[in-house]
C-alpha cells in the first residue's frame, strides 16, 4: 500500500472506539504503520521505538525495560478486537507479527466475515442477529464449531483464556462472564495437547490484556457476554497471538442452566481448531438450574475478597449445597470461601474455620479426584497448624491440577510459615507464571523478603506492587513493617500516616511521640475495628517495648486461633522474645519447632 492509502486506512482505525480510549496504543500503531509504509526499517527497532514512541532517554535498555514488547502484545490484541467488531468489514487488515515491529497490510479473508450481517449498526446487535439468521436450535448451536483454520502441531499449543467482557448495561451478566471463563479454562486445562499458561482471577479486560502481554502464549481465547431478552449470548473466539488472526469463532445462546453445555462445546471447538483432543472432559457444574445460578454468583462474590461480598457468598454457597447435596465443587468452593475469610480476618475462626474444614472433607469424600477439594482441605489443615497433612493435601491438589496457581500459592504459604523460604519462593514463582494477572504472588514474595531480612528487595517489590497493581495497602503494609523492623521509624511514617485503620493510626501516633495514647486508642477500638490480638502483640513488642504485654496478647491470639499467629516463628518484630519460654510454648502448640525457629533466626542474621 502507498503511504497515502496507509494513512487513510490508519485514520479509520485510530478513530474507532477501540483506539480512541487507548492513546498509547494509538501512538504506537501510527508510528509503526507510517515507518513500515516508508520502509524505514531502522526506526522499527526496539531501541528506536522506545525513544521515539515512549519518550525513553538514550540510556534505554530493551533487555531491562520491556515496555515496547509488552505494548506491542497489547496492540495485537487491540487490533484483534477492532477487526472482530468495528473493522470487520474492512477489505484490508494490518498485521503485526510476533517478534517483529514491521506492519504488514493484507487482504482480509472472507472466512473471517462468515458471521457478517448486512446493515449492522452495532457490534452488540450482531450477536442477536447471528442467532436468528442461523435459525438453529440451542442444542445445534452448542454442538457446532466454526473452525476458521486448523493447526496440527507436533507439540502442545500454549493458550491463555482471557476474561470475557460483560456487555450488559449494568453489569448484571458479570457472574455469567466469569463463570463461563472459569469453566472453559478448567475444561481446557484437562484437554490433552494444550498447555494453559495463565488462569486469570479477575474479569478486568485491561488487566487481562496486560497479562496477555507478559504471557508467552501462542493463542488466546476471549470474547463477550451480552443480554438477549431473558437469555444471554456468548461470543467466543480464538486468536493467534503472533498475527492477531481469528482461528475459530462461535456464538452461543442460552440461560445459566446451559453453562455446562456451552463450556464443553466451546472447549471442543478450541481444541479442534488447535489440533488437540476434540473431547475435553465435561465441566463439573450443578444440574439444578437455581443451584447453578447461585454458584456462579457466589463464586464471583468470593473472588473479590471483600468482607461483605464473602459473607454474602457464604450464604449463597450454603444454598447451593442444600439444593444439590452431591455437588463436590460446591462444597470445595464454600469451604475455600470460609477458610480464606478466616485467613484474611474477615471471619473469626470459631465462626467459620471448623465448618470450612468439614465442608472440605465432604468435598474430598464426594470426589477424591477434585483438585479444588484437596486445595481447600490443605488450607484448612494450615489453619489448624497440621503442617504435614496440609502439605500432603496441597501436593495432591497439584498432582490433580498441575496448572493451578491457587494450589501453588497455598503451598508457598505453607512452606513460608514453616521457614522453608527457598521452596516457598519456587512455588510462588510458579504461581506468578501460571497467572501473571494475579497480584497475590507478588505480595507473598514481598513478605518472604521481609521475613528473610532482605530489606531492599522487600521495599523494591513493594514499590512494584504499588505501581503495577495499584494496591497501596499491600505495598504500605510491607513498607512500614520493613522500616520499623530496621528501627527506621521516620521512614515508616508516610506508609501509616494515611491509613484509615486503627493500627495504622496507632503507629503514626507512636512515631509522633505518643505510644501510650496510641495504645489506649487501639484497645478502645479493638472491638469495633476488629484489631486482631496478634497485631496488638506486635505493637506491644515493637511500639511499646513491653515483652510481658506482647506475650499476653500472643496468648490471646492463640486462644482466638488467629492464622497470623504462625508468623511468630519468622517475623523480625518478635526476634527479641522468640526464645522466651512463653513464646516457645506457643510455637509448640502450633506444631512449630522452637529450636528450628531459633536456628532460622541465627542463620538469617
Amino acid at each position: 500500500m502507498t503511504l497515502g492509502a496507509v494513512r487513510q486506512e490508519l485514520e479509520l482505525i485510530l478513530a474507532s472506539r477501540a483506539f480512541t480510549n487507548s492513546p498509547r496504543l494509538a501512538r504506537l500503531l501510527r508510528y509503526i504503520a507510517e515507518k513500515s509504509a516508508a520502509a524505514d526499517r531502522e526506526s522499527l527497532k526496539e531501541y528506536s521505538i522506545g525513544l521515539d514512541v515512549f519518550d525513553r532517554d538514550s540510556s534505554f535498555d530493551p533487555k531491562v525495560d520491556s515496555i515496547v514488547r509488552s505494548t506491542a502484545r497489547q496492540l495485537r490484541l487491540k487490533l484483534a478486537d477492532y477487526y472482530q467488531s468495528e473493522g470487520r468489514d474492512r477489505p484490508v487488515g494490518i498485521e503485526l507479527r510476533k517478534g517483529s515491529y514491521v506492519a504488514e497490510w493484507r487482504p482480509r479473508s472472507v472466512e473471517l466475515q462468515a458471521f457478517h450481517v448486512p446493515g449492522r449498526t452495532s457490534p452488540f446487535r450482531k450477536s442477536y442477529l447471528v442467532a436468528a439468521l442461523l435459525a438453529v436450535s440451542l442444542a445445534a448451536v452448542l454442538g457446532a464449531a466454526l473452525v476458521i483454520k486448523r493447526y496440527r502441531p507436533v507439540h502442545p499449543r500454549t493458550l491463555t483464556v482471557l476474561p470475557l467482557r460483560d456487555l450488559s448495561p449494568h453489569g448484571e451478566l458479570a457472574y455469567i462472564a466469569e463463570g463461563l471463563r472459569d469453566g472453559l479454562t478448567s475444561a481446557l486445562v484437562r484437554t490433552p495437547g494444550l498447555e494453559i499458561t495463565a488462569r486469570l482471577e479477575r474479569a478486568n479486560p485491561d488487566a487481562s490484556k496486560n497479562a496477555a502481554g507478559t504471557a508467552s502464549s501462542e493463542t488466546f481465547v476471549t470474547g463477550s457476554v451480552a443480554p438477549a431478552g431473558d437469555l444471554f449470548v456468548a461470543t467466543l473466539y480464538l486468536i493467534d497471538g503472533a498475527t492477531g488472526r481469528y482461528l475459530w469463532s462461535q456464538t452461543y445462546q442460552g440461560r445459566s442452566s446451559d453453562m455446562a453445555a456451552i463450556e464443553h462445546g466451546a472447549a471442543s471447538g478450541v481444541a479442534v481448531a488447535l489440533g488437540a483432543s476434540a473431547d475435553p472432559p465435561a465441566p463439573p457444574l450443578p444440574h439444578n438450574a437455581e443451584a447453578l445460578d447461585l454458584f456462579l454468583r457466589a463464586s464471583t462474590l468470593s473472588r473479590t475478597r471483600q468482607p461483605a461480598a464473602m459473607r454474602e457468598a457464604a450464604v449463597m454457597f450454603e444454598r447451593v449445597i442444600g439444593l444439590e447435596p452431591g455437588f463436590a465443587l460446591g462444597y470445595a468452593s464454600a469451604a475455600a470461601n470460609y477458610l480464606v475469610a478466616v485467613a484474611n480476618g474477615v471471619m473469626a475462626w470459631n465462626e467459620s474455620g471448623p465448618h470450612g474444614i468439614e465442608l472440605a472433607r465432604k468435598a474430598v469424600a464426594l470426589d477424591p479426584s477434585l483438585a479444588e477439594a484437596h486445595s481447600a482441605l490443605g488450607l484448612g489443615m494450615e489453619d489448624e497448624w497440621r503442617w504435614e497433612e496440609a502439605g500432603a493435601e496441597l501436593s495432591r491438589a497439584l498432582e490433580l491440577d498441575p496448572r493451578s496457581p491457587v494450589a501453588y500459592f497455598r503451598k508457598a504459604v505453607d512452606l513460608a510459615s514453616r521457614g522453608r523460604f527457598e521452596e516457598a519462593q519456587r512455588n510462588v514463582e510458579v504461581a506468578e507464571v501460571l497467572d501473571p494477572s494475579w497480584s497475590a504472588p507478588d505480595g507473598l514474595r514481598a513478605e518472604i523478603y521481609y521475613y528473610t531480612r532482605r530489606w531492599d528487595d522487600a521495599l523494591a517489590l513493594a514499590r512494584k506492587i504499588r505501581a503495577t497493581w495499584k494496591e497501596a495497602s499491600t505495598a504500605d503494609n510491607i513498607s512500614w513493617r520493613t522500616y520499623i523492623a530496621q528501627g527506621e521509624w521516620q521512614r515508616a511514617r508516610p506508609f501509616v500516616a494515611g491509613g484509615a485503620d486503627a493500627l495504622s493510626r496507632a503507629w503514626a501516633r507512636t512515631i509522633d511521640g505518643d505510644p501510650g495514647g496510641a495504645w489506649r486508642e487501639l484497645l478502645a477500638t479493638r472491638g469495633s475495628q476488629h484489631v486482631p490480638a496478634f497485631w496488638l502483640a506486635a505493637f506491644a513488642q515493637a511500639g511499646l517495648h513491653d515483652r510481658d504485654l506482647a506475650q499476653k496478647w500472643l496468648e490471646q491470639s492463640w486462644r482466638d486461633h488467629e492464622p497470623d499467629l504462625v508468623s511468630l516463628a519468622i517475623d523480625p518484630m518478635f526476634d527479641e522474645i522468640r526464645s522466651t519460654p512463653a513464646v516457645e510454648s506457643l510455637l509448640r502448640e502450633m506444631n512449630l519447632d522452637p529450636q528450628r525457629a531459633g536456628e532460622k533466626r541465627a542463620m538469617l542474621q
